[in-house]
């Protein structure tokens, strides 16, 4: 324990990538890395232990699943924002003496030939558990002479060896990394922990020498602490042999997990200082930004950051979209003509995009998260454009969406009309415009005098569509329970037929649009306060593309 020295794989980099760069630089949980094909700055390309690359990623998940590239390209950073003596110099504070005073790169995945000790990394993780204070390992506390009864008391002086900030930043991602897979044999512990695993690899000529399969390794260790203790666990041999030797995992997870059921449950569990903030950041954005009112959830994550340096700035890129300006209505042969000035969101633009993702962050592979970008831009959100709806009776109609600046209504708009024309994605339509409204009215010269129906049009009246909601009466209920909502939906009829089936229904709830009923149900079940809400149900019949609407009240108690 004090005196085998081994290489400490990626047990290291919490100590010489990582807390360098909570300390030194500023980083956060999301600090975004491109895991990808790299290397020393003398040139020397280095892999991942699976020989994979995974892109892009935040600092939280490079550390869980161990990454390599990332681990190397945060000490890159550090060194040179901070210099190496900082790297040296917070080694150092916790217990690792590096020969000449100067980390190599190659610390910064285990690569150190001198090695360390299990004590060392004990107590090294247990500075991250006692928010930033080290304390030099010993075993004796006092000694009581025989001769005399005099008792002599040892001090064990506790050092601040890094900001509180660095310590918990450090836990939290290694907490994570326990829930994530990456545990070492610790998961079964029943209290809080956080670990870290490692594995050095033998090097080629040795794999030969002794004919060792490709996934023999030299060292597997595991270092894990909780609120009140900390184990340092390295399992392996001595010297490589054909007879003897390791591979990945399993029977070093099984003595640790062995380990982990004599230590001492505490209900403790890592407290976060005032010093470090968690908030909710949109995903892909750099620098770190908020998301915005209208981001899909899939795309929030909260991390934690250094108090001061967590984001302010809140993301554009599903903000609310811009009104139309120079909306214009005016009669035509064809109907009625609707004209207004186009105007594309910023961050859709292919010099926005462009200048955006040529960040260092993005790596070699901008061009590749570019096209990515425009993909989701195009399938997920659909096209930018323009919807145009209609007004009548209080209600807002969907009629169409169009990519162009004008738009030519063809329906039955005798009298006064309403028109609004919002800025929208075509599939993605909750960030669309309020809308801008333009009013028309137009009279059919072919109706100066009122005439009898004649028969054939009486016979024609059921040939437009109808609407009736289902379970609608003046006896039924209107209330239901917060979380309990379930819609009961619509009866649509043509032609003395059912032809619910062969129409479009979207849902509109306030402003936001949904084409499921299951969407506006989760909707409204999201919601926790009583409240009076209106649903509107919009209708297109897929043969005759005829539209019709209807609305209802229900109170949520």
């Amino acid at each position: 324990a004090t005196q085998t020295v081994r290489q400490p794989g990626s047990t290291a980099k919490p100590i010489f990538a990582y807390a360098p760069g909570f300390e030194y630089a500023n980083f956060s949980t999301y600090q975004l890395f491109t895991d990808e094909e790299w290397a020393y700055t003398d040139g020397t390309n280095i892999g991942n232990w699976d020989s994979n690359y995974r892109g892009l990623m935040t600092l939280r998940d490079a550390l869980s699943i161990s990454r390599n590239i990332p681990a190397l390209k945060a000490f890159q950073e550090v060194q040179k924002e901070a210099g190496n003596k900082k790297i040296v110099e917070c080694s150092e504070n916790l217990g690792i003496d590096l020969p000449g005073d100067v980390a190599y790169e190659s610390y910064s995945i285990g690569g150190m030939s001198d090695g360390v000790t299990t004590t060392q990394m004990a107590a090294a993780y247990a500075a991250f558990a006692n928010g930033g204070y080290f304390t030099k390992p010993y075993t004796v506390t006092s000694i009581k002479y025989r001769d005399t009864g005099e008792i002599e008391e040892f001090e064990h002086e506790k050092k601040q060896a890094m900001k509180e900030s660095t310590a918990y930043l450090v836990t939290n991602v290694l907490e994570h990394a326990v829930k994530y897979g990456f545990h070492g044999g610790t998961k079964q512990y029943a209290g809080t922990v956080a670990a870290k695993t490692g594995t050095s690899n033998y090097p080629d000529s040795i794999l030969k020498k002794y004919k060792l399969p490709a996934n023999a390794v030299n060292d597997l260790w595991t270092v894990a602490y909780t609120p009140k203790h900390s184990i340092a666990l390295w399992y392996g041999y001595d010297e490589a042999s054909s007879e003897y030797y390791s591979t990945l995992g399993t029977p070093k997870d099984n003595l640790m997990t062995a380990i982990m059921k004599h230590i001492p449950v505490t209900k403790d569990s890592f407290k976060q200082p005032s010093s470090v903030i968690a908030t909710k950041v949109e995903t892909g954005t750099w620098p770190a930004q908020k998301p915005s009112e209208y981001t899909p959830q899939s795309l929030i994550k909260t991390e934690y950051f250094i108090s001061g340096t967590e984001p302010t700035e809140t993301s554009k890129r599903f903000q609310k979209l811009n009104n139309v300006k120079e909306l214009k209505a005016t009669t035509t042969d064809s109907g009625v003509k609707l004209t207004w000035a186009k105007e594309e969101p910023e961050v859709i633009t292919d010099e926005y995009l462009k200048d955006y993702f040529n960040q260092h962050v993005f790596g070699n592979s901008s061009k590749q998260y570019l096209n990515e970008r425009k993909d989701y831009n195009e399938n997920i959100l659909g096209s930018f454009g323009y919807g145009i709806y209609i007004k009548k009776n209080n209600q807002l109609i969907a009629i169409d969406f169009t990519k162009d600046d004008n738009y030519t209504y063809k329906g039955d708009a005798t009298g006064a009309t309403e028109f609004i024309v919002k800025s929208q994605y075509k599939n993605f339509k909750n960030n669309a415009s309020d809308g801008t409204s333009v009013s028309i009215t137009i009279k059919n010269n072919n109706q100066e005098k009122p005439t009898e129906p004649t028969k054939e049009e009486t016979t024609n009246k059921n040939d437009k569509l109808t609407i009736k909601l289902v379970n609608d009466s003046p006896t039924t209920s209107n209330d239901y329970a917060i979380n309990s909502y379930k819609d009961a939906g619509v009866i649509v009829t043509y032609k003395n037929k059912n032809v619910t089936k062969d129409c479009t229904i979207t849902y509109q709830l306030d402003n936001t649009e949904y084409t499921t009923k299951e969407e506006l149900e989760t909707a409204i079940n999201s919601i926790t306060e009583e409240t009076t809400i209106k649903i509107t149900y919009n209708i297109t019949h897929k043969e005759t593309n005829e539209t019709t609407s209807i609305s209802k009240t229900i109170n949520l108690k």
